[in-house]
């Protein structure tokens, strides 16, 4: 084993370095979520609980005030995408 990881260059060390680190994050995240560490608490930057604040589904009917966010990066997606380009 020793012999293989001393003929890898410095470029697939790396590569398989990342992939062991991404891996095992999205291991813990899908292990998390399988147990229910997942969840959305609705906690404001202050500290306050905002879980009887209304859904993402009310918004829509109150009008162009009140915009849902979407976020395309997250912490999720970038270690998917880590562990995917990695193993790739």
């Amino acid at each position: 084993m020793e012999a293989f990881w001393q003929g890898l260059s410095w470029l697939n060390k790396a590569f398989a370095m990342s992939a062991l680190l991404f891996s095992v994050i999205f291991v813990w995240q899908v292990i998390s979520m399988l147990i229910g560490g997942d969840m959305d608490s609705h906690v404001q930057a202050d500290g306050a609980d905002m879980s009887h604040a209304p859904d993402v589904h009310d918004h829509a009917h109150h009008g162009a005030d009140s915009a849902v966010t979407f976020t395309l990066v997250s912490f999720r997606s970038i270690v998917a995408f880590g562990a995917l380009f990695s193993w790739s």
